[in-house]
């Protein structure tokens, strides 16, 4: 027998039960490169990142930092942040418009969780429609053998009118093997059967 406090007790079990989990927020930095110089590609990239935050719930500041002679013409960073807040528009809402500080402009965009919500149901959707897709490919396909190429039925048996230098094929095609453009185009056509 062991005497103890009950509050004591409760507090402790209260610690081990587990409770409701909340999702976290966290400020993503997401920077456009040392200077305004950057790619388009590269800005691209950066987009994608800061869609992934976003669509995971997360908060996203934007930075464009300015160098040099690059402090006069700020106008060209002020159109590249506007460009990707329409970019990210469908999902996102401008939580703090764009600020300078000094040679760094930031702004904030926040998630916006009903257009992330309708995004997510309808991937969901399109992945179960193509996965009930792919299990009726899949009962469609013809035996493949090693390397996944079809066998036909009569294996070895020589094309008619080839002579003996040529490989064997079956019966229903009759261009010659030499051609390496219309093997690839027969390949390529074979694969996209698949």
């Amino acid at each position: 027998c062991k005497i103890t406090d009950y509050g004591k007790y409760k507090y402790e079990l209260s610690k081990n039960r587990p409770g409701p989990k909340q999702k976290s927020q966290e400020l993503k930095e997401v920077r456009l490169g040392r200077s305004m110089k950057i790619d388009e590609h590269d800005v691209g990239i950066r987009v994608a990142q800061a869609r992934k935050f976003l669509m995971e719930g997360h908060k996203v500041q934007l930075v464009a930092q300015f160098r040099g002679r690059e402090m006069a013409h700020k106008g060209i960073g002020i159109e590249r942040l506007k460009k990707i807040v329409e970019e990210l528009g469908d999902i996102s809402k401008v939580e703090t418009p764009m600020r300078s500080a000094g040679r760094r402009m930031n702004m904030i965009l926040s998630p916006d969780k009903q257009r992330i919500e309708t995004i997510k149901r309808r991937q969901e959707a399109e992945r179960a429609k193509a996965a009930a897709g792919a299990e009726e490919v899949v009962d469609e396909q013809p035996e493949l053998g090693e390397g996944g190429i079809e066998i036909p039925e009569e294996v070895g048996a020589p094309v008619e009118g080839a002579d003996s230098n040529t490989s064997t094929r079956s019966k229903s095609r009759d261009e010659p093997v030499d051609d390496p453009e219309d093997t690839l185009e027969r390949m390529m056509s074979e694969m996209n059967t698949l």
